[in-house]
């Protein structure tokens, strides 16, 4: 208890919890193993928190709607994104074995490796074998021992994509495809002299090894070994160097290792239901909506019916619909079925000319064309469910019955203010008679003003990036050119290795530059739409750190000078969403000049 208190203490102004639930104060602290004793703690703090009510210095016990494992959940399999604590421990130690890796050339690496007598290529966890080893050091050596992580840490999983050979080890390290070299032929390593050697020296003088054969081992070698050396030279001789440098690959989500992709793996859970929960924070609806709608799919909403049945005798109040006083108020009946929820619906159907019987919003905004109007209906829908439930509320604890014209009205007024909000329409009448052909009538409006620039040649990128199932990156991207007038001059789509989606967005860009300036537009002025807030802010406040291989010659750096970025809504940008969603799934990149 003493620790955490003196992290917290050490957190400063930043004691204001991040996205994942953690402060900055605290962060720092992950990075030593915690025992399971002082998690379960900071876990009992954080339920805290959330669910008790601090009343006269006491804590409350409240109603517990949901369990807090299914809280911990990525939102994406129905939790609230909240980081466990264990887990975002072991990922970040984890990234030390990466780091090992890929920093045998800083000043630290080569400090611990002088301090606990490691060879530049053994695993970090051969540090182990010191008698002297701090704690520090002990947990992130040990980190890879743990049940949770399944070996996903060993050297095996680690495997260098070759570039220019300078960051591989021949022998030690895994970049050939039969496994890592010393372990494939353990005595040839063991009589070989040019240890610890990477892989571009190696090779050179495997080139001369007709000539040179003596200073490779310490010993004339026996046929058998022989037929080994062969083995390896043949290998050595399907490849060649490349001017970039040398990629490391996590292969448990075939990218980077980073916290993030780290704690999604180990977030995830195979045996969980495989139903998928990202369209809820998708909506462009206020986040208090996206967390009622979240308790709406989960079935927690404290309606009557939900309280009695978790209550049980405590439970005080009458299970029947206060509005109709007929049936039990439950959420089918009281979005669905009570006489308040048939008339927003029969107005929203009529409104919208949809027909609504469910409550499966989403497989109805399936069935409308156009991304801006499928977003519109996504969030009609929502302003339908929030105003039924609020004017419950205002009934139930107010005791004021509103009326049916009044209902419709908030529906109409929420829904358009909401609209407006995720920039799908303008201020007009015509949204409540017509919203769809508002919608269609913005939309097309707001596309066309894209064009309306002093440019030659507008393009638009994107990217898709996600781990599958499989626990294997998925990336995509595409886009498209079109000269001022709107005609299309170039189009392409296929999968890339990226790291990440901001990543994935940033080979978008090359790709098209490198195209621009490969043919005879590259003289021409350029503006490049994306929907990456991340991407565009970077470029704008020259954050951009292109490798010199990312760009294919000097034509491309001097277009990307000139070049104009900017960020348009993703409602926009559907069509090369779909066309990167769809180069995920390609074995190769395909592009057409038009």
């Amino acid at each position: 208890m003493e620790e955490i208190e003196y992290a917290l203490s050490l957190s400063a102004n930043e004691k204001a919890p991040g996205p994942d639930g953690f402060n900055m104060g605290c962060i720092k602290f992950l990075w030593q193993h915690l025992k399971s004793g002082v998690c379960k703690r900071i876990e009992q703090i954080r339920r805290k928190f959330f669910w008790d009510q601090r009343s006269d210095g006491q804590h409350e016990r409240k109603l517990h709607a949901l369990s807090w494992n299914k809280i911990l959940r990525p939102k994406a399999k129905g939790g609230l994104g909240l980081s466990s604590v264990h887990k975002r421990n072991v990922a970040l130690l984890g990234k030390w074995h990466w780091k090992w890796l890929m920093d045998r050339e800083k000043g630290w690496n080569i400090w611990v490796r002088a301090k606990y007598r490691v060879s530049k290529g053994d695993s970090i966890s051969h540090a182990l074998k010191s008698s002297n080893h701090s704690e520090c050091f002990s947990s992130i050596v040990e980190v890879n021992n743990m049940p949770s992580l399944n070996g996903w840490l060993d050297a095996i999983n680690f495997k260098w994509k070759i570039g220019d050979g300078e960051q591989i080890l021949f022998w030690e390290d895994y970049w050939c495809s039969q496994g890592i070299l010393k372990i494939l032929f353990p005595r040839l390593y063991k009589i070989s002299k040019l240890k610890c050697v990477n892989f571009r020296v190696y090779k050179d003088l495997l080139d001369c090894y007709e000539a040179y054969g003596e200073v490779f081992w310490i010993r004339p070698l026996r046929i058998w070994e022989q037929e080994q050396v062969d083995a390896i030279l043949e290998i050595c001789s399907k490849i060649s160097l490349k001017r970039n440098r040398d990629s490391l690959i996590w292969l448990p989500v075939e990218g980077n290792y980073t916290a993030a992709s780290s704690y999604e793996l180990l977030a995830s859970d195979r045996s969980e239901t495989r139903v998928e929960w990202n369209f809820i924070w998708k909506y462009k609806v206020p986040p208090k909506v996206q967390i009622f709608l979240w308790n709406y799919f989960n079935k927690i909403l404290p309606t009557s019916s939900f309280l009695a049945n978790r209550l049980g005798q405590s439970f005080l109040g009458s299970r029947v619909c206060k509005w109709c006083n007929r049936d039990e108020e439950s959420q089918m009946h009281l979005f669905w079925k009570c006489e308040m929820a048939k008339w927003a619906w029969s107005f929203v159907s009529s409104w919208w000319n949809i027909e609504v019987k469910s409550g499966d919003a989403r497989n109805i905004s399936l069935k409308i064309k156009g991304p801006s109007t499928r977003v519109a209906w996504e969030i009609t829908w929502s302003a339908t469910m929030w105003t039924i439930w609020l004017c419950r509320n205002q009934l139930v604890f107010q005791n004021t019955r509103i009326k049916k014209n009044e209902l419709h009205f908030l529906i109409t007024y929420r829904s358009k203010m909401w609209c407006q909000a995720a920039n799908l329409i303008d201020d007009g009448p015509t949204w409540k008679t017509n919203p769809i052909g508002m919608i269609l009538s913005s939309s097309k409006k707001r596309l066309s003003s894209l064009f309306n620039v002093n440019s030659d040649l507008i393009g638009f990128i994107d990217g898709a990036w996600k781990i599958s199932e499989e626990n294997k990156i998925q990336a995509g991207i595409g886009g498209y050119l079109k000269d001022a007038k709107g005609n299309l001059i170039l189009v392409f789509s296929g999968p890339v290795f990226a790291s990440s989606a901001s990543d994935c967005e940033f080979r978008a860009l090359c790709f098209l530059i490198n195209k621009i300036a490969s043919s005879q537009w590259r003289g021409k002025s350029c503006i490049i739409y994306s929907d990456s807030i991340v991407l565009v802010k970077d470029f704008q406040q020259s954050k951009f750190k292109i490798d010199q291989n990312e760009l294919e010659n000097s034509n491309s750096f001097i277009l990307l000078s000139k070049v104009e970025f900017k960020k348009i809504d993703r409602v926009l940008n559907w069509e090369v969403d779909n066309l990167a969603k769809e180069g995920a799934l390609k074995d190769k990149m395909l592009f057409a000049w038009c």
